[in-house]
């Protein structure tokens, strides 16, 4: 299995296009293609839709990633005001997490208790309208199964 990171922006509906566009340019076969995103202020609605159209899968977090890296430590099932909220749980855990730098060591050992936690959040894995929610479990069993 070969995992790919790219970064094009912050607009999902603009990510999925680049990534189709990307998978469908490139040389190599891929079986899926995958964008991570947040909830932010989008409207993510729009984004499914045009992931389903253009076959990209989306690994939505609401109302941020880092609830995917607070899900490592704790359980979090209370609505989240916005991302700061979120952060603020997370240094609990983790006091010097930097989005810019996360260091993989401070969530390794908690890979498995994040996918449990996040698929009690999120058992379908196409609830981007719960808050709190993520189906990064989804993607994350993905890779597992494919290493």
């Amino acid at each position: 299995m070969t995992v790919r990171i790219r970064s094009e922006g912050v607009d999902p509906v603009r990510l999925v296009r680049a990534a189709a566009a990307y998978r469908d340019r490139a040389l190599a076969e891929y079986d899926e293609v995958w964008c991570v995103v947040d909830v932010d202020q989008f409207d993510m609605d729009n984004a499914v839709v045009e992931a389903r159209r253009r076959d990209v899968r989306l690994a939505v977090s609401h109302p941020c990633f880092e609830l995917w890296l607070l899900l490592h430590h704790a359980d979090c099932r209370a609505f989240c005001r916005d991302c700061h909220e979120v952060k603020r749980l997370l240094r609990k855990h983790v006091p010097l997490y930097d989005k810019t730098k996360p260091v993989f060591a401070d969530f390794e050992a908690g890979i498995g208790d994040a996918v449990k936690r996040a698929r009690d959040l999120d058992p379908t894995g196409a609830e981007h309208r719960r808050n709190p929610s993520t189906n990064v479990w989804q993607l994350v069993e993905r890779i597992l199964e494919g290493t």
